[in-house]
């Protein structure tokens, strides 16, 4: 017997970008596709909210999660209870449980900008 992931039928919808930063302990919900099964939310907290790892040589200023992220979640979206992007899932530590990381919205905000791409918030 063959199992296929259920097909799911879904309407793009900006999100706002949070008006608050983030804080430790914050609750967190991560949006994506771990490993191509549909789309799927995970639950976690803000471990830190200013964590440096060091990616393609140089240093990345990150969140710290506890949220699972697995391929397919990175890319999504960080929201916080208010449904509002916090940040973007990007990583995790090979091994490790729910030891992962996220790009803060500041980062994706001016990365939007440069790029050109029309983004308000709220």
């Amino acid at each position: 017997l063959r199992c296929r992931p259920p097909h799911y039928s879904v309407e793009p919808v900006p999100l706002p970008f949070a008006d608050k930063d983030v804080a430790q302990g914050m609750t967190v919900w991560a949006l994506g596709h771990p490993y191509n099964q549909g789309w799927d939310i995970c639950r976690g907290i803000i471990r830190h909210p200013t964590r440096v790892i060091n990616v393609w040589q140089r240093p990345q200023h990150v969140y710290g999660l506890d949220v699972p992220i697995n391929p397919g979640n990175s890319g999504g979206a960080l929201v916080n209870a208010e449904g509002e992007l916090v940040g973007v899932p990007n990583a995790g530590a090979q091994g490790a449980n729910n030891f992962t990381f996220a790009i803060p919205k500041q980062y994706v905000e001016a990365l939007l900008k440069k790029a050109g791409v029309g983004w308000t918030r709220g």
